[in-house]
């Protein structure tokens, strides 16, 4: 009985070990690395190369659900999402360009009278609502997948297409080349993020228009020059009061808007640390050279010199740009790191984020200690010769816990009898070159809003709101389309989140009304002081645009 007990064991004995060595050994779930790596996703990015979105979409929602761990799956959803999303704009700005490039825009009305009778059309909010609803929901899905993707270490290798077309004379026409990693899911994190920010603003409005009020007043557009055209928009809103005020349900999205910033601004260094990682790994989309040998991203001041070779960003992507008849082809795009970004600049850059992060995320407010100041932006402006006095603060939090709608922070709007049109209440002041002067335009220091004498601004009659000169105007050095605005504002606060002191800073004063800023309190400025702000804001950023925009192009180099 023994013996034969023994025999048994002896043929089953293999048996039993094969079944655990089954049991026990890794079932590859492609979970981290690349996922070429599992022929089954080959066909899903096949899809994403042929551009077949609603394939693609099939194949990698289901491929989840069998496997929602899987690299290709965390990848590759976001991917053929992004590409639906633009096939759909593109629709979207086709079907506005061919209703609205008519000749012949339909006229509800033979004339325009000074008062709209109010009507509200929910048409057009609907199908806002209903395009960024959606929006909504795919980017918090994709930035969740990418976060998973990156958390995991994932990788795919891709030949991405993208394509965004206005008609025929406007083609963009692209392919990303090579590996999907870190420094590219960490981009398309960050751009879902920003996405997600715009989205929850644009849900939080209501899109509700006059839409015979638009039809019969669209052809009245100033398009002479940009002051003239955005004067003239003034009757998208006078017909309707709900037009870009708050939606009855977008409380919800407003309060999304705080941790999406925080998360966007905190993803702008975990993109720069993964870039700085990426130095001599090639095959990927987006490569960095450390060029200048210094082993990061961002040059040491003390050692970097203009004969020290430039860092270098090189994104690998083919295709072409069309306008018109014009059509430029690409093979690789390289991005020269400017020798300002160095270590210090990029410190400073850091700590301004990071204290922007703290605000927000601890909910910290009251000025002047827990306000932004126009000053922060100083790392950027030397860099260019220039600098602003800390005069401006603006508590940021407050305005999150107290907002208000874009329509209230909007400039008054009137009637104008002479043009027989609404418009806001909007002047500019512009170089002394600018030969194409209108009522609005002055190339001089101006007193401003002198006409009309008063408005009738629905219930209110307001009067006596003209400001005098501020001693501000646009230096002849600036590029011919710097110009200052000049905006009669609803609420020069904007929500009692701006703040503004004089004492210390260097600048002309023109009127009594500034000596109460003199003080060492901040104080909320009126329509004066705010305008001034604005033009001195300007005056000052105004100077860096010529050499910002010289610096821009010396640094991308496009290869055909």
């Amino acid at each position: 009985m023994k013996t034969l007990l023994f025999l048994a064991w002896l043929l089953l004995f293999p048996l039993f070990i094969s079944c655990r060595t089954k049991d026990t050994k890794k079932i590859e779930d492609f979970s981290t690395g690349l996922a070429n790596r599992d022929e089954k996703i080959l066909q899903g990015i096949k899809y994403i190369e042929e551009q077949n979105i609603k394939e693609g979409k099939r194949f990698f929602e289901e491929f989840g659900k069998q496997n929602p761990n899987h690299c290709g799956y965390l990848i590759g959803l976001p991917l053929v999402n992004i590409q639906d999303y633009l096939d759909k704009i593109s629709s979207i700005i086709n079907l506005f360009v061919n209703v609205y490039s008519r000749s012949g825009v339909p006229s509800l009305s033979s004339h325009l009278h000074t008062t709209f009778s109010e009507y509200c059309d929910s048409s057009v909010d609907f199908v806002v609502r209903d395009f960024v609803s959606n929006l909504h929901k795919i980017a918090s899905e994709g930035v969740e997948l990418i976060s998973r993707a990156i958390e995991q270490k994932c990788q795919m290798d891709v030949n991405y297409p993208i394509r965004l077309s206005v008609g025929p004379n406007f083609v963009i026409s692209l392919v990303l080349r090579g590996r999907i990693g870190d420094v590219e899911l960490s981009f398309l994190k960050y751009f879902g993020n920003f996405v997600l920010i715009i989205a929850d603003i644009i849900l939080a409005h209501d899109f509700s228009v006059n839409t015979p009020a638009i039809l019969s007043n669209i052809t009245k557009l100033d398009t002479s020059e940009v002051v003239g055209l955005i004067r003239s928009l003034a009757f998208l809103f006078q017909g309707c009061r709900s037009t870009l005020s708050f939606h009855p349900e977008g409380k919800i999205f407003l309060e999304e808007i705080p941790q999406r910033i925080i998360e966007t601004i905190r993803g702008t260094f975990h993109f720069l640390k993964s870039l700085e990682n990426r130095d001599k790994q090639e095959g990927y989309m987006i490569v960095f050279q450390d060029n200048s040998g210094d082993g990061m991203l961002g040059y040491d001041p003390s050692r970097t010199t203009i004969d020290t070779p430039q860092d270098q960003i090189i994104i690998h992507i083919g295709g072409f740009v069309q306008v018109a008849d014009i059509r430029a082809n690409l093979k690789e795009l390289k991005v020269k790191i400017p020798y300002i970004i160095t270590t210090d600049f990029l410190d400073d850059f850091r700590k301004l984020v990071e204290r922007t992060a703290d605000i927000i995320e601890n909910k910290k407010k009251g000025c002047p200690e827990n306000c932004l100041s126009i000053s922060d932006l100083n790392f950027f402006l030397r860099s260019f010769g220039t600098y602003i006095d800390d005069f401006l603060r603006f508590d940021i939090v407050n305005f999150m816990e107290q907002p208000k709608p874009f329509r209230e922070l909007l400039p008054y709007w009137f009637y104008n009898q002479e043009t027989s049109r609404w418009e806001f209440i909007i002047e500019a002041e512009v170089p002394k070159s600018r030969k194409d002067l209108k009522p609005y335009l002055f190339n001089y220091d101006a007193g401003h809003f002198f006409y009309p004498d008063f408005i009738t601004f629905y219930e209110q009659i307001l009067t006596n709101y003209s400001i005098s000169p501020d001693c501000i105007s646009v230096s002849d050095a600036s590029v011919n389309w710097i110009l200052i605005p000049y905006l009669l504002f609803q609420d020069p606060t904007i929500s009692n989140s701006v703040y503004v002191r004089l004492k210390g800073v260097f600048l002309e004063r023109c009127n009594p009304i500034e000596s109460e800023y003199e003080s060492d309190i901040w104080k909320e400025p009126n329509e004066y002081m705010i305008n001034k702000s604005v033009a001195i804001v300007v005056k000052k950023t105004g100077s860096v645009v010529s050499p910002l925009t010289d610096l821009i192009l010396k640094s991308i180099e496009i290869v055909p």
